[in-house]
């Protein structure tokens, strides 16, 4: 009987330290990828991505990255829990910075796609346009989108 709780704790420490390693490995990347996706393309920027003042990621295609409609970026692991669903991109001041309204509470997968959009004001009318659409439903004046 001592034998097999000794058997078996081995086993489970021995799988806890493997299992351990493996999360370890995969938190040690220094950054997480995603693609901004810009209504057009031939958008100056500095290759890097902000919110506010602070770097918090890049852009990680070397080869004419302003010339992309299709922006891939590499955002650094403390700062990957602000990348949800519905954050939005923007550039200005040759800048590409990140944008969240509000929090979703769904994170946004590695590989994910965020959209972008080529100013503020830009985006400030993609929000006022979702922002009347979301009224419009609420108050029952327009049908629900399935």
């Amino acid at each position: 009987m001592i034998a097999f709780f000794l058997c078996s704790f081995l086993l489970l420490a021995v799988e806890g330290f493997a299992g351990s390693e493996c999360a370890r490995a995969a938190s040690d990347q220094p950054c997480v990828n995603y693609t901004i996706s810009f209504p057009t393309a031939s958008l100056q920027h500095d290759g890097l991505v902000y919110l506010d003042d602070v770097v918090i990621g890049n852009v990680t295609a070397a080869d004419q990255a302003d010339k992309r409609t299709n922006v891939p970026v590499c955002i650094e692991q403390p700062y990957k829990k602000l990348i949800e669903q519905g954050t939005l991109a923007y550039v200005t001041k040759n800048r590409i910075s990140i944008y969240n309204v509000w929090s979703s509470g769904t994170k946004l997968p590695e590989h994910g796609v965020i959209e972008g959009f080529s100013s503020k004001g830009a985006l400030y009318a993609h929000e006022l346009k979702s922002l009347g659409h979301m009224a419009l439903r609420f108050f029952g004046l327009r049908e629900k989108q399935q």
